[in-house]
């Protein structure tokens, strides 16, 4: 399988190589400690940019990041998400 196939499918262990963009993390390892990184579930289940970054937001733990912060953020994009796809 190939790299672009194996981030559709949702499965970064049929991606080979240490260089490949899926293993690494720039600025943290918010992403990385996950079972499964958010890109991964974005792909596989063909969410737009908004859906994607309020699964991004809910599942991410990041340093100096409280818990009203993140839920602001995804808030906000659950407001443009009402705004932009349902009128």
């Amino acid at each position: 399988m190939d790299k672009e196939n194996s981030i559709k499918n949702g499965s970064k262990t049929d991606i080979e190589g240490s260089n490949s963009a899926i293993s690494r993390e720039v600025g943290g390892n918010h992403y990385k400690k996950l079972k499964i990184q958010p890109i991964e579930f974005i792909t596989a289940n063909n969410l737009d940019f908004i859906d994607g970054n309020i699964i991004k937001y809910a599942v991410r733990r990041k340093d100096g990041e409280n818990d009203k912060e993140r839920y602001d953020k995804i808030i906000h994009y659950c407001q443009l998400a009402k705004e932009t796809k349902c009128g």
